[in-house]
C-alpha cells in the first residue's frame, strides 16, 4: 500500500476520535423527594414517560450534536443496523446483510413491514436519499460525528432490488457496517423542496421508529406517543412528554424535583441520588477511557521493562473504588472488554505472581537526580485526584514524579509539540473501532502524540483495518491486543462507567448503553405513587 493513501486514510479515521477533557465537579448533596409506591399494577395501564433533553438548535437527526436529542430519537428515527451492548451490530431497518468475499461491498436486505410515521412505505430510495444528504452536506453538521465517519470510504450507494440497497467501498474497509450506522429520512418528504429545509426550524420530525411526534413547542415541550403501525414490538408506554431545558443542570434539577422519570446523571458519584429508596440507578460501560501517554522520543521509556514496572506499579482498582466510586473497569489494553472484538486474556502462574508484587526498575540506567513531570488538565478535579494516586506509586519504582495540572489547550499544545515526560489524559473512543490514529507511525501529527513508531504494529493495524469479513476482523484485533498487553504503548488504566437514574415508579427491564440509553423501552411501564401515609393521615 502506498504510504500517501495510508496516510489520507488514517487522517479519516482521526476524526472519529477526541482527546476527553471531561471535566467533573464534584457532586453536590441533594434530596429526592420520597413517595410510597403501591404494587397493585398492570403494565397495560402504565401511566406517560417524563423526560427531558437539552433545547436542541438542530432538528435534523442526521446533522444533530446534541447528545440528550441524539438519545431520545432512539425512539424516533431507525438506523440499517444498530450496536448491541458488545458493540457488535444487530439488524434493525435491515433483516439481513451480505459482505461480499473482496469486503468491499456490502448488500442490506430491508424489512418490507416498514412504514413511515406518515404512513408512505419505507423504501430503499429512502437509503440512498439519507447517505446522500450524508455526503453532500457535511458543512452542516454540528459536529463530525458517528454518522459522517469515513463517508469517503463509499465510493457508490443504489438501489439494487425492490427491498435491497448496496454500497460499494473504495477497497476492503473492515468497519463498513460500523460507518452505515446512521438514521435513516424519508425521501418523500424532501422531493419537492430545496436543501433549507433539511436544517429549518420546520424540519419535519418523521421516522420509522417505535414512537412518533404528536406535538411540538420549540420553546417548551414535545410530546411523542407510540406508532401504531410500527414493525416491532408494542411498548406499554403510549405517551412520553419531554420538557426542553437550557442544560444540564436543569435537567437534573428536574428530576431531583420529581419532574421527570428518568435521567443520566453527570456526577461520577451517582449512588448518592439513590439513597432515597424511591431512586435507583443501572450503570453500563462507556467508551471514556483514561491512561498514561510516555513520550518515547526519550530512550528511557523506549525500554519495555520500564513501561511494565510502571503498569505493574498502578494499583488500578483501587484508583477506580476510591476516585471514581466503583465505576469504571480496570484494562491493560485500550480494547473494551465488553468489546466482541476483546479477547480475555489467559492468566498464568508467572503472571497472577506478577500482579502480586511490584517489580523496581533496578539496573535501568536512570538519570542522576531525575525529576519526571506528569502533565495532565487542571479543569478535571477526578483526573488530578488520580494523578496525586499515582505518583506514590510510580516513586516504588524508582521514579520520582511531579504533577503539573495545566489548562486544556495549553496541555494539548504541549502534547503536539512533543514538550512533555508523561501525560495522565483519556480518549473519547467512537464506536467505529480503530486504533491508528493513537498509534501507527504516520500518525504523528495527528492521535500519535507519543511518538510511538512499530512496523509490526503498523502491520496488525492495517490487517484490521482492511479486513474483507468480520471473522479476519475479530482475529485481526486479537492480534492487535497481544501486541499492545505485552509491549504497552500505552500505560492503560480505566474505562469509565455512565448510569441512567430512575423512580421507582419506573418499571421494566431497561438495560442502557452507551449507544442508546433507552435500550429495552419497550419492556418499560410506570405506575401511580401511593399517596404517603402523613397524606391520608390528614385526610382522615
Amino acid at each position: 500500500m502506498k504510504k500517501r493513501t495510508l496516510i489520507w486514510l488514517m487522517v479519516l479515521l482521526a476524526i472519529t476520535l477526541s482527546l476527553s477533557a471531561c471535566e467533573q465537579q464534584p457532586p453536590e448533596e441533594i434530596e429526592v423527594p420520597e413517595e410510597v409506591v403501591t404494587e397493585d399494577y398492570n403494565p397495560e395501564d402504565s401511566l406517560p414517560l417524563r423526560l427531558a433533553i437539552i433545547r436542541p438548535t438542530q432538528l435534523n437527526p442526521l446533522f444533530n450534536a446534541n447528545d440528550t436529542l441524539y438519545q431520545l430519537y432512539h425512539l424516533v428515527y431507525e438506523s440499517l443496523v444498530a450496536f448491541d451492548e458488545n458493540m457488535d451490530l444487530v439488524p434493525q431497518l435491515a433483516e439481513s446483510w451480505e459482505l461480499d468475499d473482496s469486503g468491499s461491498r456490502v448488500t442490506f436486505n430491508l424489512r418490507q413491514d416498514v412504514t413511515w410515521h406518515d404512513g408512505e412505505l419505507f423504501k430503499p430510495e429512502d437509503v440512498v436519499f439519507s447517505f446522500q444528504v450524508l455526503r453532500n452536506h457535511i458543512n452542516a453538521i454540528e459536529y463530525p460525528n458517528l454518522y459522517t465517519t469515513n463517508l469517503q470510504q463509499v465510493s457508490d450507494v443504489r438501489k439494487t432490488g425492490d427491498s435491497s440497497v448496496t454500497f460499494t467501498f473504495t477497497r476492503p474497509y473492515s468497519n463498513a457496517l460500523e460507518t452505515l450506522v446512521f438514521p435513516i429520512l424519508p425521501q418523500h418528504l424532501f422531493e419537492s423542496t430545496d436543501d433549507v429545509l433539511l436544517t429549518s426550524n420546520d424540519f419535519p420530525i418523521i421516522g420509522t421508529g417505535r414512537y412518533q411526534l404528536e406535538d411540538y413547542d420549540a420553546s417548551r415541550e414535545m410530546t411523542l406517543r407510540y406508532y401504531a403501525s410500527y414493525w416491532g414490538r408494542k411498548p406499554y408506554i403510549d405517551e412520553i412528554n419531554i420538557s426542553l431545558v437550557p442544560d444540564r443542570e436543569a435537567q437534573i434539577s428536574m428530576f431531583e424535583n420529581g419532574e421527570i422519570d428518568l435521567v443520566e446523571p453527570m456526577a461520577v458519584d451517582w449512588l448518592k441520588y439513590t439513597d432515597n429508596e424511591q431512586v435507583k440507578g443501572i450503570s453500563f460501560s462507556s467508551s471514556h477511557y483514561e491512561f498514561i501517554g510516555l513520550n518515547f522520543r526519550d530512550e528511557l521509556w523506549q525500554q519495555k521493562e520500564v513501561r511494565q514496572a510502571i503498569d505493574r506499579a498502578i494499583a488500578k482498582e483501587d484508583i477506580i473504588d476510591t476516585i471514581y466510586f466503583g465505576h469504571g473497569t480496570a484494562t491493560n489494553v485500550p480494547v473494551h472488554p465488553i468489546s466482541w472484538l476483546y479477547r480475555q486474556p489467559e492468566a498464568t502462574e508467572e503472571e497472577i505472581e506478577a500482579d502480586e508484587t511490584v517489580e523496581t526498575i533496578e539496573g535501568i540506567q536512570l538519570p542522576e537526580e531525575r525529576e519526571f513531570v506528569l502533565l495532565t488538565n487542571s479543569e478535571n478535579p477526578l483526573r488530578v485526584k488520580t494523578a496525586e494516586t499515582i505518583v506514590p506509586m510510580l516513586e516504588e519504582v524508582g521514579l520520582k514524579v511531579r504533577i503539573e495540572a495545566i489548562e486544556w489547550d495549553e496541555m494539548q499544545d504541549r502534547l503536539m509539540t512533543g514538550d512533555f515526560d508523561m501525560v495522565l489524559t483519556g480518549w473519547h473512543f467512537s464506536l467505529i473501532p480503530d486504533l491508528s490514529f493513537a498509534f501507527h507511525s504516520t500518525q504523528e501529527e495527528m492521535g500519535n502524540f507519543i511518538g510511538y513508531s512499530s512496523e509490526e504494529l503498523d502491520i496488525l493495524l492495517e490487517t484490521a483495518f482492511f479486513a474483507p469479513n468480520r471473522e479476519e476482523k475479530e482475529m485481526a484485533w486479537h492480534g492487535i491486543q497481544n501486541y499492545l498487553e505485552e509491549e504497552l504503548p500505552y500505560i492503560s488504566l480505566f474505562y469509565k462507567e455512565k448510569a441512567v437514574l430512575y423512580r421507582t415508579t419506573l418499571r421494566g427491564e431497561l438495560s442502557p448503553t452507551q449507544y442508546n440509553i433507552f435500550n429495552g423501552i419497550e419492556t418499560a411501564y410506570l405506575i401511580k405513587p401511593q399517596e404517603s401515609v402523613s397524606e391520608k393521615a390528614e385526610e382522615e
